[in-house]
């Protein structure tokens, strides 16, 4: 594979922990972070949305996080008894929202609930109607519509992906109907630490960032944090944010005597630059909204943003690819999957799924997105964990 230009950088930062041992379930990988200590990503065979560290103790295992729905959570329940045959008793919401939370249910109702106090009043009230739930519904309902009216007058050879599509994108929504969210019986307001089972954890809130309730879960003999959605290896979703405060919220983070972050969403990681550079984002963001009356302009913004981090030259490779402050995203994408520096259309983007020998339905299904989107407007899109972006990572890993 030919030498991409920021990969070397992107190594040192992303992930951590690769020489650690990885358990694989029908459903999970579960990397052992320390002893005892699991961080529990889902594989593709589900729909799981977010990532769940797994904590034992003497007797006992405490999670923070549960998946998006309950069949997600039950099948993190069954990966976990993979590893441990100790029961979980305990889950600690790192935020509210549902792709973090929705799954408690599958692990019964003496299971012990903790969060902010502000996650158990979102959870508490009516949690079915939050917006930002029920505008994932639709989402999810029409991307299942779409694939089933693709289903229905394909041909043979389209036939066998789509119905694998269609069938994982069935299951999630008809767990979602199932959904009966449960809100903490423990609400922190600032700080919680348990000590039990030989094991340290720490609970804090360190003030408002991606929701009003972010915890960060930190395990001080370990030295290792869970840090949910208020801190990503990039800018997080904002619908429910703070952004005034985001910042500032970061810097008390870095107070703790930090080596691995572990985020909501994504790869792990221990070069502690990128909550610098994360936490600069938010702050030349703030700074642009309040002058520039929400207005960001993009040549500026990356001038202003690339001054804040100290012009680090690695990191303005990554700042080059900015002509928008939604470019950012764009090159958080590259930052999570250095393959993709350098591709600049779906032909060599297919070409590469072909090299990585990734399953023949989700080379279809690229080909089927670059009929109805630029290639630039599928990157954009990339929130988070991305299933056919990471097989084929992993596939050029392996075989190029």
């Amino acid at each position: 594979m030919r030498k991409l230009p920021i990969l070397a950088f992107l190594a040192a930062l992303l992930p951590a922990a690769q020489a650690q041992e990885i358990i694989e379930t029908d459903t999970h990988n579960l990397r052992l972070v320390a002893d005892g200590v699991w961080f529990a990503v889902g594989n593709g065979s589900l729909y799981t949305m977010s990532n769940t560290l797994v904590i034992e103790r003497d007797e006992d295992v405490v999670i923070v996080d549960s998946h998006v729905t309950p069949a997600a959570g039950a099948a993190l329940r069954e990966s976990i008894a993979v590893v441990t045959d100790k029961p979980v008793t305990t889950v600690i919401n790192s935020h509210f929202h549902y792709d973090h939370a929705f799954g408690t249910q599958a692990f019964g109702d003496d299971v012990q609930v903790i969060g902010h106090e502000y996650t158990r009043a979102r959870l508490a009230v009516e949690p079915l109607d939050d917006p930002t739930y029920l505008r994932s519904l639709d989402r999810f309902d029409n991307t299942l519509a779409e694939v089933e009216a693709r289903l229905a007058s394909a041909d043979d050879d389209e036939r066998a992906g789509l119905e694998i599509e269609a069938s994982f994108w069935r299951a999630h929504v008809e767990s979602q109907g199932e959904t009966d969210p449960v809100a903490p019986d423990v609400a922190v307001s600032e700080r919680l630490t348990l000590y039990r089972g030989g094991r340290e954890i720490q609970l804090h809130w360190f003030g408002r960032a991606h929701t009003g309730g972010d915890l960060a879960v930190y395990l001080p003999g370990e030295k290792i944090v869970f840090t949910g959605d208020m801190m990503l290896g990039r800018p997080s979703y904002m619908g429910d944010g703070y952004v005034g405060e985001w910042a500032a919220t970061l810097a008390n983070l870095k107070q703790l005597d930090i080596e691995l972050v572990l985020p909501g969403h994504g790869d792990g990681f221990s070069d502690l630059r990128i909550i610098d550079y994360v936490q600069a984002y938010y702050e030349v963001l703030k700074q642009y909204i309040g002058k520039q009356n929400l207005h960001l302009d993009g040549p500026r913004f990356r001038s202003n943003l690339q001054d804040s981090i100290g012009r680090n030259p690695q990191f303005a490779q990554l700042l080059d690819r900015i002509d928008t402050a939604r470019g950012f995203e764009t090159a958080y994408v590259i930052y999570k999957y250095p393959f993709l520096d350098g591709i600049n259309t779906w032909d060599e983007l297919i070409g590469l799924a072909k090299a990585a020998k990734i399953y023949p339905e989700n080379v279809e299904r690229l080909k089927r997105l670059r009929g109805s989107y630029s290639l630039k407007a599928y990157l954009n899109s990339v929130t988070g964990d991305d299933v056919i972006l990471s097989r084929i990572q992993e596939g050029l890993a392996k075989y190029r």
